[in-house]
Parts: structure tokens; sequence; C-alpha cells
């Protein structure tokens, strides 16, 4: 079976069923078609030439790519992979204000993208159709420019609104309350409450 068509009976099975347990997807992290489109992915974005810990490089895994996914297939199989650590490396950031910010990034190796992205494919069709259609956070085809338009074209020119007050922020006081009350905190006091 096709990685796609297997991708969309695990999410019509979750839509259908929302309490089904799926099982032995393990299985199909480790089929080979699932690895070389996860490969494909990996090698499709342009951070892939960037080589992790181990400093293999994507020309040098391009060399030999059926062996080294073969090789990382059979890992994978008989339970020995195991994630290495990223490689560190500092990026400097150009703020709005002109100030320069150093942030830190971790670079994986290329079989552990591969693997990340292996199983990115088999859990997304399965807890995607969960999610709110109000979420926009790490989701296929949405991105924070929709989730604005959205804002926009839902409250904005409608209502007649002229307030968005951020979520977090409320929930976080809300919580607080129940929190304190439940540990014998003390309040919690907003830096962006003002008594006006």
């Amino acid at each position: 079976m096709m990685v796609r068509e297997m991708q969309r009976k695990l999410s019509l099975k979750a839509e259908k069923d929302r309490d089904h347990v799926f099982g032995d997807l393990y299985s199909l992290l480790c089929r080979g078609d699932w690895l070389a489109m996860a490969w494909e992915k990996v090698k499709s974005n342009k951070g892939s030439r960037t080589a992790g810990v181990d400093r293999t490089t994507r020309s040098n895994f391009e060399r030999d790519e059926q062996g080294c996914l073969a090789r990382l297939k059979e890992k994978l199989r008989q339970a020995t992979f195991k994630p290495s650590p990223v490689r560190r490396q500092y990026i400097r950031e150009l703020k709005a204000s002109g100030r320069i910010k150093i942030r830190p990034l971790g670079i994986p190796t290329l079989e552990d993208r591969i693997v990340q992205e292996a199983v990115r494919m088999i859990l997304e069709p399965i807890f995607e159709p969960d999610f709110s259609q109000d979420s926009y956070g790490f989701r296929p085809g949405r991105s924070t420019h929709r989730a604005l338009t959205s804002v926009w074209h839902r409250l904005l020119p409608h209502a007649g609104y002229r307030w968005i007050i951020e979520g977090d922020w409320v929930l976080r006081s809300v919580l607080s309350a129940s929190i304190n009350a439940a540990f014998r905190l003390r309040p919690y006091e907003s830096p962006y409450h003002s008594s006006c």
C-alpha cells in the first residue's frame, strides 16, 4: 500500500472513531517506502545541507542513498536506532530595534531528521482531526498569517470590535485563582494589569 493511501486510511479511521486505539504504528516507521518519502521531505528542506553532530552532509548521504535508508530501516526494525545529540549552533538575529540577539539552534543528524519526519507522517493524520479548526500552530497549510486573517474576518469588520485580548493572559488569570486556592499560594499579579 502506498504511503499517501495509508495516511488517508489513518486519517479516516481517526475521524470516524475518535476512541480507536491504533496498533502497531511502529511497523510503518520501519517501512522502506515510508522512510524514502520522509527522506524526500527532509531533502527538500534547505536546512538539509547542514550536517548534524555526525558530520554527515546531504551530499554524503545521497552518494549511498539506498544503502543509508536500508541501514536506517534495519536499525529501526531491530530497535537499535538511537537518536544522536543535536549539534548546537548559535545564529545571530537582528531585531527591529537594531539589537542583535544570539539564539541557539539545534541541528539533528540526517538520520534523526528522517525518523522525526516519518513519525510526523504517521501521527499527523491520526491527530489532525482532533484539533480545532481555530488552531494554527505547526499544522499543515496553516500559519500565523492565516490566524491573523481569520481573526480579522471573523471579528473586526462584522461585529465592530475594536479590541483583541490575548487568551493566554485571560486563561492565566482565571486559572491562577483556582491554583492559588488549591495550593494556598498568594495571588498572581500580572505585569500587564492596570488599576485604571
